[in-house]
């Protein structure tokens, strides 16, 4: 079963729970995973989303709270892109550095052009699945704790 907690200020609980549920129905619905979503400030970061592995089944994404609902949606379909890149072994940690399909990322920001690519494939499906057409199957094999 997956395990998505969110925590923090400054957002819309039903908003991550439709969006990242949509996403894991999608293309996770048989991994088991835990996700933690959090929401904070990123400003000094200058960035709005982060996608961390904890482990090989725990991830973490950090979300910007200063965004709005059409930059949130697109930023956390772009941030469960990553978490994809994670799961599927192309974003990896080699030797304490980042790599993307076995490249070190300093090279390259593929990882980050395909996710780019891969959100503004899915953020119309998605904005259409939240504009009335949520499915119960949505909900079947997520656990949501606070």
């Amino acid at each position: 079963m997956t395990t998505i907690t969110h925590s923090g200020y400054g957002y819309s609980k039903t908003l991550c729970e439709h969006v990242s549920s949509w996403y894991l129905n999608e293309f996770h619905v048989n991994d088991e995973l835990n996700l933690y979503i959090s929401h904070r400030s990123l400003k000094s970061e200058g960035a709005t989303g982060f996608c961390y592995s904890i482990s090989d089944d725990e991830y973490e994404i950090e979300l910007d709270v200063y965004l709005n609902k059409t930059l949130y949606i697109k930023t956390l379909i772009h941030e469960l892109c990553h978490l994809t890149q994670w799961i599927s072994g192309d974003l990896s940690i080699q030797q304490g550095k980042l790599h993307y399909r076995n490249e070190p990322v300093e090279f390259t920001e593929l990882h980050e052009s395909d996710a780019y690519v891969k959100e503004n494939e899915l953020f119309p499906t998605c904005a259409s699945c939240l504009s009335g057409t949520l499915s119960s199957r949505l909900w079947q094999k997520i656990d949501y704790t606070f």
